[in-house]
């Protein structure tokens, strides 16, 4: 569509008089007819006249049929997926228009958007660190000369860091979404970057390349790896992610840190019919050169000959994307990322085993008894190849998959397991293979990321961040070993990304001491 059209839909211009929308031939009732300007009547619900469900429904209906699909309630941002370009509503124009309004208008009227969420968190963020020196510059001055015990000050800390929860069905949006909020937050930084007369781009380790643009190269390794085609979503992320984005007390963007959590790791096992295992498996299928084939034992097999890519008998991708232009692609992240090529090859020769153990079997023992159950790992072509792929002996693996040992009063017994529970180990070695390759990903792209940036201080970053979970706990700013990616007086704010079925809300109260929710 034009250009012109999408940003007079994106304000609310021109696209409904008297309650009726031509294009969604539909009739306002007097619920949605609050305001004649707007359409759908409102762009904030909270202001319907009856806030009700067919109100709500009715008004988002006229929004989005006008091609307008941003509506607030309250603190929260409604986003309804076009499903198509949207000409004129994303853009350096609109971003400028958002940030001026935070800087010099506050209290704007600019419609919804999640310019207006990210700005928001932004402006949130760096009220709290102005109050916090400002505090502390007060404790200082009546604390001065005093003989009373003098507080540390930590103490005085106000709360600064901010948190941004993007959630959503499977093909909302959440992941474009995600990628929109950092580039407003890289445009913030550039302008305060430009009034200091400073480069436009945060120089570190990486060729010159910003923090938000690492983050963002960093998607077709993690998509390779997370996400897989669905029934709803052909590109569908089957993990959360915690995007950390660390921030000067001036206001500039320094650091990031990726984490991931929450891992489908059962998709491995099992697909339903219509789906796929995760895409990086019939990304190297498709893509494998012949030296790769014959180093790897693939030979001429295609994800058909695997159980864990056959059983829902789904080869393709119904977006048009080509898996191999997808592999090439992510090989180049890697390469960008400083992955190395000799980790990229262990990686595929990783993937490339745990294919194979989903096709080994395992034998029932002849001597087995109705009392003591056991089996043995057959012999064949996939067995051979993981132990060969995993570097170790093949009568190592089948111990391992065939056996259990247990502890009794100083003594070690080995005993047997039959093949139900053999056939359950092989699953747990097929996820926790896959899962230990993943959190490797994260962390080599994190060090990446922040290699070579420092603090204001001078001071290197070391932090890598491992779970969210775990940050949760023990604070938002700290990383995998403890250190944080936060620079002394500076804040973060988190994106935080993932479906509605797997939220915790216990969880997400730890995360920030303000929470803006975007769905």
């Amino acid at each position: 569509m034009p250009a012109s059209s999408s940003t007079s839909a994106l304000f609310g211009v021109g696209k409904r008089t008297n309650g009726h929308d031509s294009k969604g031939a539909a009739v306002g009732e007097p619920s949605t007819l609050i305001h004649d300007s707007i359409t759908g009547g409102v762009d904030d619900l909270i202001g319907l006249t009856h806030l009700h469900e067919p109100a709500i429904l009715h008004a988002l209906r006229l929004r989005y049929t006008a091609d307008i699909i941003y509506t607030s309630t309250g603190p929260i941002l409604l986003a309804i997926n076009p499903f198509k370009t949207m000409e004129g509503v994303y853009g350096g124009g609109l971003m400028d228009l958002y940030r001026r309004q935070g800087e010099e208008n506050p209290n704007g009227k600019l419609p919804p958007h999640v310019y207006q969420t990210a700005d928001d968190a932004y402006r949130a963020m760096m009220r709290g660190i102005d109050m916090d020196k400002f505090l502390k510059r007060s404790t200082r001055k009546s604390l001065a000369g005093s003989s009373r015990h003098i507080k540390k000050e930590s103490e005085f800390e106000m709360p600064t860091n901010q948190s941004i929860l993007v959630s959503g069905e499977s093909g909302a949006g959440k992941t474009v979404t995600t990628k929109i909020v950092l580039n407003y937050f890289a445009m913030l930084s550039r302008k305060l970057q430009e009034k200091e007369n400073i480069a436009n781009q945060q120089i570190n380790g990486n060729g010159g390349a910003s923090i938000e643009q690492q983050v963002l190269q960093s998607n077709p390794i993690v998509e390779a790896f997370g996400n897989a085609r669905t029934m709803r979503n052909d590109n569908s992320s089957r993990f959360g992610k915690y995007i950390n984005i660390a921030f000067t007390s001036e206001g500039k963007l320094l650091r990031a840190s990726i984490d991931t959590y929450l891992l489908e790791k059962v998709r491995l096992i099992h697909q339903c019919r219509g789906e796929r295992n995760f895409h990086i498996f019939y990304q190297f299928l498709a893509s494998a050169s012949r030296t790769e084939r014959e180093e790897l034992c693939l030979n001429d097999m295609t994800p058909e000959d695997f159980l864990l890519t056959n059983q829902s008998e789904t080869y393709d991708r119904r977006d048009g994307v080509s898996d191999v232009d997808m592999h090439n692609e992510m090989v180049e992240a890697m390469q960008i990322m400083n992955f190395g090529e000799d980790t990229v090859q262990h990686l595929m020769r990783l993937i490339v085993a745990i294919l194979f153990a989903g096709n080994m079997t395992f034998a029932a023992d002849s001597h087995s008894s109705s009392y003591s159950e056991s089996c043995s790992l057959e012999e064949n072509e996939a067995s051979l190849a993981v132990a060969k792929l995993l570097g170790v002996s093949f009568d190592k693996l089948a111990a391992s998959l065939t056996t259990k040992v247990l502890f009794a009063r100083g003594d070690i017994i080995h005993k047997g397991l039959d093949r139900s529970a053999a056939e359950k180990a092989n699953e747990a070695l097929i996820k926790s293979m896959y899962g230990a390759a993943f959190d490797f990903i994260t962390e080599k792209i994190n060090l990446s990321i922040n290699a070579g940036s420092s603090d204001e201080n001078g001071g290197a970053s070391k932090s890598t961040g491992r779970n969210v979970l775990r940050k949760s706990l023990s604070g938002v700013d700290a990383g995998a070993g403890g250190a944080s990616i936060v620079p002394p007086g500076g804040a973060s704010i988190g994106v935080l990304g993932k479906g509605l079925y797997v939220i915790d809300i216990d969880v997400l109260r730890e995360l920030s001491s303000l929470i803006f929710f975007m769905l």
